[in-house]
């Protein structure tokens, strides 16, 4: 291996455990990890090279180990089983969280949120959200009363070494960023570097955040989630120039406690806090990621949520979407497992429906084009990073 390359073991690690302990036949967990010890050799010269296809072949042999070759006997439970680890279907619990002060200029709630408001745009009719969801098989559109879920971005503004030096410098691009979000209507709330929360766009008015972006939970669909989820922007990039996640812990507290007032207040699903990279999508050639921020390394654990890394990523299985080498290049191995299961269910579903596959992934395509136009005759998606 050449100076300065890196073996990447946090690839192989995690995977190898998560599978593992998913196999309850002593014999089948033994034979699967000496299977994963011999590919690992040939996926670490992969990952050395950094070709594209071979890139692809990484991934590939990443999911083999998720999946191994199925018997008669387990062929339909691999996916069934790998929902049921995660209890998908538990009943949630949410925070008790209330408003115990406003005042000009800021919220304090009872978690110890406290909300910077004077930002804030004022409220326009003419931007009141109009929140939907559709049914999954028959895409019925169904207007809702409050947002149903979050998604977190990172501003991918100029960042400055967060040290005491820079403080002065570090309000004054803090300051600069919240007018530029203002402007754009860009996200509800942006948390910069100090973890000082500021609302920025009302709650019940609509952000330009997602543009093109799908999203599942169950039998609803969300489509172009600029209607129907809030933004919650990180004032960072999600990696520096040491590939290095560059948010504070500062700010994941904050994060925390905002996300707890939210989910409180409009009764969230955890499911349904999701990351920019995760809902991302381009019709024009159909595939997941167009946007990248948060795409692998988003602390949902620090921030009391399951790891949504670990469930189908929806665009693949409701709509059939692909994805290239970048988006495979911009993600980690967390995000993988849902890339797998999603490509799982999407070969259940086509059997379900008597089709192949090829056939069913353009039919769920098609299904998404249709959408799309008729939310466009109705007004453009838009977005701002």
């Amino acid at each position: 291996m050449p100076t300065g390359t890196r073996r990447p073991t946090f690839v192989f690690a995690p995977v190898v455990e998560w599978r593992a302990n998913r196999l309850q036949d002593p014999v089948a967990k033994l034979r699967f990890l000496k299977q994963a010890s011999r590919r690992r050799a040939q996926v670490y010269d992969a990952i050395r090279l950094k070709e594209p296809w071979q890139l692809r072949i990484v991934f590939m042999a990443i999911a083999l180990l998720f999946f191994p070759k199925h018997t008669v006997s387990d062929a339909n439970s691999v996916y069934a089983e790998q929902l049921a680890a995660l209890n998908l279907n538990a009943t949630e619990k949410f925070a008790m969280v209330w408003m115990v002060d406003r005042n000009k200029g800021y919220e304090v709630y009872s978690n110890g949120l406290r909300v910077e408001t004077k930002y804030e745009m004022p409220a326009e009719e003419k931007h009141q959200g109009v929140f939907r969801r559709y049914e999954k098989e028959t895409l019925a559109q169904q207007q809702i009363a409050h947002p149903v879920g979050i998604i977190y971005h990172t501003t991918e503004s100029h960042i400055l070494p967060f040290e005491q030096a820079e403080t002065k410098r570090m309000q004054l691009l803090g300051e600069n960023l919240i007018y530029y979000v203002r402007g754009k209507r860009a996200y509800h709330y942006v948390i910069d570097r100090f973890g000082r929360v500021f609302r920025v766009v009302p709650e019940n008015e609509e952000a330009y955040h997602a543009g093109y972006s799908v999203w599942a939970n169950g039998d609803s669909v969300y489509v172009n989630l600029n209607q129907s989820f809030l933004a919650v922007s990180f004032e960072a990039q999600t990696r520096d120039a040491d590939d290095q996640p560059t948010v504070s812990p500062a700010q994941i507290h904050s994060a925390r406690v905002l996300t707890d007032m939210l989910r409180s207040k409009y009764r969230i699903s955890g499911l349904n806090c999701v990351t920019h990279a995760q809902v991302s999508v381009n019709p024009s050639n159909m595939l997941i990621g167009d946007h990248t921020d948060w795409a692998g390394n988003f602390p949902f654990v620090e921030m009391g949520l399951r790891d949504n890394y670990e469930i189908p990523t929806a665009g693949l299985y409701a709509f059939g979407l692909e994805y290239d080498q970048h988006y495979m290049k911009s993600t980690g191995v967390r995000l993988w497992k849902g890339l797998v299961l999603a490509e799982e269910q999407l070969r259940q579903d086509a059997t379900s429906h008597g089709l192949p596959l090829a056939t069913y992934r353009r039919y769920r395509q098609n299904k998404l084009r249709e959408m799309l136009e008729a939310l466009k005759a109705k007004g453009a998606p838009e977005e701002t990073n």
